[in-house]
Order: C-alpha cells, then structure tokens, then sequence
C-alpha cells in the first residue's frame, strides 16, 4: 500500500473515532484533563474542574487517574529513605505542591478526588509481588472504586 492510501487511510480512521465516540469520547477527556490551571491547590478544587461537564462516574474517574499520571511523578528520595509526611493532610498539600509522591500519596489522592465527587472509592493496602512470586519487601497502596455497580481495581501508581 502506498504511503498517500496509508495516510488517507489514518484520516479517516482518526475523523471516524472522533465521529463515533462523540464529546466525551476518552481523547476529549485525556486533553482536558491537562489543561486543568496549576494555580489549584486542593484535590476538591482540581476533581471539581475535571468533573465539570462530565455526566458519568467512569468519566470522571478516567478524567482524575489521567490528571493525576500527568502530573505527579514519583518521589524516588522518599521511598529510598522510607519518609512521609506526618498527616494525609499534610502529605496531600505537599503532594499538590511538590507534584510528587509515593504510591501512598497517589492513591490518596485519587481516593480524595472521588470522594469529592461523590464515587464511591476504597484505599487497599497490600504488596506486589516480584517475578519469582515472593512479595516484594515494601507495601504498596492502589485504590478500589464502584463504577456502575461494578468494582474495579485502581492503580494510579
């Protein structure tokens, strides 16, 4: 197949998922969700943005994990030296600030972002195990959330 027929042929294809999946489609939500003002300072005002025209749960879910895989980027210090914050308050105005965080720290804050909209959400704690099926030696956090009477494994991380 020529290179013009390749090309015309991802046009197409690009234009027709834009067409099927309508306004909400997952691209709209992912670009939205990066577009969001780094002058908000608390997990209610930034899911409050994200959540705004959104009319399902599993969007706004979508919408947060996306914010929040974009913008916080994992704090290796903190996890060598086994540190956290004193508070999840404490621990989640850091977060905001610094844009970082352990897998503690994600999971809160995706936990948080629901809550504050209203989805029903869990914090599991637990391990992750290696290759060779041995838990590796430090804990891990990931969310449980309830979308459309389904529950679903979360990790943000």
């Amino acid at each position: 197949m020529g290179f013009m027929c390749k090309n015309i042929l991802l046009i197409v294809f690009v234009v027709s998922c834009e067409l099927c999946f309508g306004q909400n489609s997952y691209h709209t939500i992912d670009r939205r969700s990066l577009d969001i003002p780094d002058s908000l300072s608390s997990p209610s005002q930034i899911s409050s943005q994200l959540a705004r025209s959104l009319d399902s749960d599993k969007d706004k879910a979508r919408a947060f994990y996306v914010w929040i895989a974009h913008n916080i980027r994992y704090d290796f210090e903190a996890f060598k030296a086994g540190t956290t914050s004193t508070s999840e308050e404490e621990r989640m105005k850091q977060m905001i600030q610094e844009r970082k965080a352990v897998c503690q720290g994600y999971s809160e804050l995706f936990l948080e972002m629901c809550l504050s909209q209203g989805i029903e959400a869990y914090l599991i704690r637990g391990y992750t195990k290696k290759h060779d099926g041995v838990n590796f030696e430090n804990s891990h956090a990931w969310n449980g959330i309830k979308l459309d009477s389904n529950y679903y494994c979360i990790d943000v991380t």
